[in-house]
């Protein structure tokens, strides 16, 4: 059983405790990203950024000091995952329609987000043509899990943007 400092944290055989990974916000462009912290200067990005930023899902980046604005900017990519980003239109009828499709993509070790309401003023009200950002680990994947996908959930369909 390993030791734990005065917070209850867990110590490493140099005594120095390990952090617990805490979510941080990062700052690429116009692009707030989810992140948690692996180390005092490292963060593992967890949400899936826009393929315009040049991250992915699950990179391990280099952090700069943080802003006043509780977010830190990156200052280099220490590790870059095997994710790549799709952007993809779906059309899903119901909500869970979308639940089933990230649930299909998580467990694949994947994630989809949802983007629409980035887009839209009032995603308060279900809009079946969805956004979504997908991280999966290539265009095989991608393409096989939504064509399952859409075959369950007819009228589905899906077409990847540009």
């Amino acid at each position: 059983m390993p030791a734990t400092s005065d917070q209850g944290r867990s110590m490493t055989d140099s005594n120095q405790p390990i952090p617990p990974r805490r979510r941080i916000r990062l700052s690429v462009a116009d692009c707030i990203i989810d992140a948690e912290r692996v180390s005092p200067d490292l963060a593992e990005i967890v949400s899936v950024p826009s393929p315009d930023t040049g991250l992915s899902y699950r990179d391990i980046v280099q952090l700069g000091c943080q802003q006043s604005d509780d977010r830190y900017p990156i200052q280099a990519i220490h590790q870059r995952s095997a994710m790549t980003t799709y952007c993809v239109e779906i059309h899903a009828a119901q909500p869970e329609h979308l639940s089933e499709l990230q649930r299909m993509i998580a467990i694949l070790g994947g994630r989809c987000e949802d983007w629409t309401g980035t887009l839209i003023d009032d995603a308060s009200d279900w809009y079946p043509d969805r956004l979504v950002g997908i991280a999966l680990t290539g265009r095989q994947q991608l393409q096989t899990i939504l064509t399952a996908w859409a075959r369950q959930h007819s009228p589905a369909s899906w077409f990847e943007s540009e």
